[in-house]
């Protein structure tokens, strides 16, 4: 028994072929550009609801880093106080506000969303003023740029402080290894 093609599947079959192979070569040259949202989506920490000082950290962490030089600084600004202490939004107000400002004027065309993807209580330190709480976080950046000090690839291990204030926690703020060990409970 032969088997005969007609010239019109024959075709009909080529097309779906290219087809496919164009929507192969879409995804793989698509990917890399998406992935890192679609990876935070996929990998994103979820904090212990019943540990609200979590929350606040991972948030506030996310929030930070999330830099969107469309929305603005003022926007940025916002997010953040609403996040924070009183005294944490003045801060914001002032002095990181500069920090946003310049990380968007040297990139405008940043959007980047931060993910968490791995968070670790590390301890927690009454100081005079307040009770803290600190946690390791690692946060994956959707599009990492050169401001981040300490950043390897799209990836940063930072530490994230949140302040007890009237019987919630707030995010404080993100701390290097060397501001952390301040927070960190004595051995």
């Amino acid at each position: 028994m032969e088997l005969e093609i007609s010239a019109g599947t024959l075709k009909k079959i080529l097309g779906w072929a290219i087809a496919l192979l164009v929507l192969a070569a879409a995804a793989v040259w698509g990917w890399p550009k998406v992935s890192g949202q679609v990876a935070g989506l996929l990998h994103r920490a979820t904090p212990t609801p019943s540990d609200p000082a979590q929350v606040a950290a991972v948030e506030g962490v996310e929030a930070f880093f999330s830099l969107d030089a469309q929305k603005g600084v003022d926007a940025w600004v916002e997010r953040m106080c609403a996040l924070t202490t009183q005294e944490g939004c003045a801060i914001y107000q002032v002095m990181l506000k500069k920090w946003a400002q310049q990380q968007m004027s040297a990139y405008p065309d940043l959007h980047n969303q931060a993910t968490v993807e791995e968070v670790e209580f590390v301890g927690e330190t009454a100081k005079a003023d307040a009770t803290y709480r600190l946690y390791r976080v690692v946060v994956r950046f959707s599009q990492p740029w050169d401001g981040v000090e300490g950043l390897k690839g799209d990836t940063l291990t930072a530490y994230a402080l949140v302040q007890k204030d009237d019987n919630a926690w707030r995010f404080a703020g993100p701390l290097d290894e060397q501001d952390a060990q301040r927070y960190m409970p004595k051995q």
